[in-house]
């Protein structure tokens, strides 16, 4: 039916359309964003990295269970010079409306409200709250490699591998790294198996 969202787009196909169409990443943004409204978002939960030469976001995504308010969405800027990284498992948190680093689904609030996910009387939107059960496995499953990342960029943070649960708050948006990254060092990001620490996969069993 005309007007009618049918849940058309996954990740994938809006990163192919915004490759297409957009000069930037906020334009990338919008026009994603203006999709998952009109035609729906066919996901769980996805989350995207949009940058372009001038600064970087992290955009997520998901489906809503109404059929007025099918889906959402909810984008923050990374800091420049900052280091971010996705595991998994929505990272943005407080949705901040009056903030420009902060772009979001005209359906998000409305409808987060209407199912009942969000009371505005609870004070902010934390999104990753509202929307998911936090991580879909266990706890040490995406925060793990989150809490490696962060603390090989800068182990000056003390950031602990342990946490209470999924929603926990131990571990920023993004970090500023102790020193600059060179392709060399994002590259030995990817490659880690947790070497020099209790959980090194390159040790014992884990290591097959």
């Amino acid at each position: 039916k005309t007007g009618q969202h049918i849940r058309l787009f996954f990740s994938s196909e809006l990163s192919r359309v915004a490759l297409e169409r957009c000069k930037d990443a906020r334009e990338a943004i919008a026009l994603m964003g203006e999709l998952i409204e009109e035609y729906g978002c066919y996901s769980t939960g996805e989350t995207l990295l949009v940058a372009d030469e001038n600064e970087a976001w992290v955009f997520e995504m998901c489906a809503l269970p109404d059929d007025e308010y099918h889906s959402a969405w909810v984008a923050q800027r990374v800091p420049d010079g900052q280091v971010f990284v996705a595991a998994n498992e929505f990272r943005i948190r407080e949705v901040k409306p009056d903030s420009p680093d902060f772009m979001y689904s005209k359906l998000l609030f409305p409808g987060l409200e209407k199912l009942g996910w969000w009371d505005p009387q609870d004070g902010p939107l934390d999104w990753l709250r509202a929307v998911s059960p936090g991580e879909y496995n266990h706890p040490y499953y995406s925060l793990r490699r989150v809490w490696r990342v962060l603390d090989r960029v800068n182990p000056d943070l003390g950031l602990s591998p342990w946490v209470k649960d999924g929603y926990t708050e131990d571990y920023p948006f993004s970090v500023r790294p102790r020193r600059s990254l060179d392709v060399r060092d994002v590259f030995a990001l990817y490659r880690d198996h947790y070497e020099g620490t209790q959980f090194d996969l390159t040790q014992g069993v884990a290591a097959g």
